[in-house]
């Protein structure tokens, strides 16, 4: 999405989007990518929704600069978009503000300004952190709704394991900003290959614990960022180092198109 503070900047790595190198785009172009081609749904939907506008404004406001379309054909557009989530009295209520709608129902309006322009690629960061378990559901259903009848990719960034299992067919797990294991979902929660992948899942509560036993823990502290390890960034951490840990480990396929940036997993991979 290239909107990153001026504090901060890519290292390496490349992001594609239908083979082109977003990083390599200039700043106009990008702003004709954002929305039309690549839409986000933020974390807090109150933030992320400008006050002092409309809700069905904000959403015709991004049909007007992406599409072309005219004021009253965004309008009418955005009351669409509006229906198209679920929104009760769509008409009446594309003239209130964000303030007037509940968490659940702002999240409906952030999901409808971001499927205005029917995006390649729908990105959701944290979409139901703030959102009681019912509200969550559907919320859940509405995006699975809308990728299938779309035909978009969607990018679920999340903490929640429920969520994940629900919803994502493939996994990317992520440690101390690097890729430690991905895989077909499935996969990831039956046979985990990471030391942290397999640590995160055991914390989980299960209807079927026993209730006085307490949930396991990760021992220590998350890495910062700018003070890495030289080696595997879980080592400090992880039950299972050994003494190749001081090195930092490539991707090992253990098999089905399932990696994992561990040592244990040499052996799997033939090294």
């Amino acid at each position: 999405m290239r909107l990153l503070p001026p504090n901060a900047h890519m290292t390496g790595g490349e992001i594609l989007l239908a083979g082109e190198a977003l990083h390599r785009k200039s700043e106009r172009a990008m702003r004709e990518i954002r929305g039309a081609k690549i839409a986000m749904i933020f974390q807090d939907p109150m933030t992320a929704l400008n006050p002092v506008l409309s809700v069905g404004e904000q959403i015709a406001e991004v049909l007007r600069v992406h599409r072309g379309y005219s004021r009253s054909d965004a309008w009418q557009k955005a009351i669409e978009a509006l229906r198209l989530v679920d929104i009760p009295d769509a008409a009446k209520r594309a003239h209130d503000y964000p303030h007037h709608f509940s968490g659940g129902m702002r999240q409906r309006v952030l999901i409808a300004m971001a499927l205005a322009c029917e995006p390649d690629v729908l990105i959701a960061d944290e979409p139901t952190t703030a959102l009681d378990v019912t509200i969550q559901a559907q919320i859940l259903a509405l995006m699975q709704e809308m990728q299938a009848r779309l035909g978009m990719a969607l990018l679920i960034i999340t903490h929640d394991l429920g969520v994940v299992a629900q919803i994502c067919d493939e996994v990317l797990v992520m440690y101390g900003g690097a890729i430690v294991e991905y895989g077909r979902a499935e996969k990831i929660f039956s046979q985990p290959a990471m030391p942290y992948t397999h640590a995160l899942l055991a914390s989980l509560p299960r209807i079927d614990g026993n209730v006085h036993e307490l949930l396991a823990t990760i021992d220590g502290q998350p890495p910062r960022l700018s003070e890495l390890p030289s080696g595997c960034v879980f080592a400090p951490r992880c039950p299972q180092r050994f003494a190749r840990c001081a090195q930092r480990p490539p991707l090992f396929d253990v098999g089905e198109s399932h990696l994992s940036r561990c040592w244990l997993a040499a052996a799997s991979d033939g090294q």
